[in-house]
């Protein structure tokens, strides 16, 4: 328990440290309403999240982000179409569960699919982040890196790999005295884990992006579906499986919404600040 504390508060610094490069302030810095550095750092936070709140409300007056209701609402019934074919649809000779818990399978196949098209996204947000902020360019970089880990991730399996070499050497003894089911179950926890820190990190410029955040939540839900069924169904069902991999296909889904929403508003951020110029100009 020790050890786990001490490395909470080692995450702890490192996040306060990673605050304090991001506000642009120093550790002793007294600026804002408080007197101490790292309130000040604090206080600062906050005003970015109201800054970055301000200006995602605006977003979503924008056409754009009223048309991926409907586009969120029928991509999710084309694809409960795909997940009863898949259902129906099974090789010779292989269980009615095959495509939900093989690697091989459908579900697998597009959830990598839409990881990799949420990583297109991201990527062309990136690029177009240019003349941004560095929080902007740097939290678009993030996204994309980690959409196109995790799209390799589903299909060369890199987490059942490390899962099961921990498990075979029976890291801390938490597989053999039960603690855990497998390191597989830790590691995609961890996934969601890291995804938290950085999301609280850059969620001021987060923030800016509204339409990406609502359907991000969204995605966040299902992985959390995902997760607590994988870990808590022991031993997993047909009907747990089925459902399980099915959140996992819809949050890939919804990830890959969530970063074309992104990019429109960003897209729509840039064309408004180039008519701004091209108006003062005049």
């Amino acid at each position: 328990m020790q050890q786990v504390a001490a490395f909470v508060w080692a995450m702890c610094d490192v996040w306060s440290r990673l605050m304090i490069q991001y506000v642009n302030l120093a550790p002793e810095s007294t600026s804002g309403i408080f007197f101490s550095g790292r309130a000040a750092i604090i206080n600062s936070y906050l005003q970015a999240l109201v800054s970055g709140l301000q200006a995602g409300r605006r977003t979503l007056k924008s056409p754009s982000a009223v048309r991926f209701v409907p586009l969120s609402l029928g991509l999710a019934a084309v694809v409960a179409i795909y997940i009863v074919m898949a259902i129906a649809l099974v090789p010779p000779g292989q269980p009615r569960q095959f495509n939900f818990v093989d690697e091989r399978g459908a579900i697998t196949a597009l959830s990598a699919i839409f990881l990799a098209i949420g990583c297109g996204f991201g990527s062309a947000t990136f690029l177009l982040s240019a003349g941004s902020s560095r929080a902007v360019r740097l939290y678009w970089m993030v996204v994309s890196a980690a959409l196109g880990f995790v799209a390799l991730d589903e299909l060369l399996e890199f987490h059942e790999r490390i899962g099961d070499r921990l498990d075979r050497l029976d890291l801390l003894g938490l597989t053999s005295s039960k603690t855990i089911r497998g390191w597989n179950d830790v590691i995609v926890i961890l996934y969601g884990v890291i995804a938290v820190v950085f999301g609280l990190l850059l969620l001021p410029t987060v923030l800016r992006y509204l339409s990406f955040l609502r359907l991000i939540g969204v995605a966040v839900a299902c992985f959390v579906v995902h997760t607590a069924i994988d870990t808590l169904t022991e031993p997993p069902t047909l009907v747990s499986v089925i459902v399980e991999e099915s959140a996992k296909l819809y949050c890939s889904l919804f990830i890959a919404i969530a970063c074309l929403a992104g990019l429109m508003v960003h897209a729509g951020m840039s064309s408004t600040a180039e008519a701004g110029q091209d108006s003062s100009k005049a």
